[in-house]
């Protein structure tokens, strides 16, 4: 579990050091992934009232992401749980002895 966590650290710690010394690149990456979503409800054909809703949406994403301390948790959230996962697999499959023979 150590391993997970302290992976999972340094993959947020990564990444919050990438946006601080490219934060134009993050912001870009936030207005592309709004672009993308506004266009995907355009070519389904939702009303005009839904695409001002999404991209109100966007918006308060754009300025939530914008806060270190909550990216830093979201980015922490992307990876933990599948490494705590699969740490848990690992530890049930190489508790059995049958597994690993001697």
């Amino acid at each position: 579990m150590l391993i997970t966590l302290i992976a999972s650290l340094m993959y947020a710690i990564t990444w919050e050091t990438y946006n601080q010394v490219s934060p134009a690149s993050s912001l870009a990456y936030i207005d592309y992934y709004a672009k993308c979503q506004i266009d995907k409800l355009k070519e389904k054909g939702v009303s005009a009232a839904e695409i001002d809703q999404e991209v109100k949406k966007m918006g308060d994403f754009k300025r939530i992401y914008s806060n270190p301390a909550i990216r830093f948790g979201m980015t922490l959230m992307e990876i933990l749980p599948v490494g705590i996962i699969i740490t848990l697999i690992s530890a049930a499959v190489l508790r059995k002895k049958e597994f690993l023979p001697a």
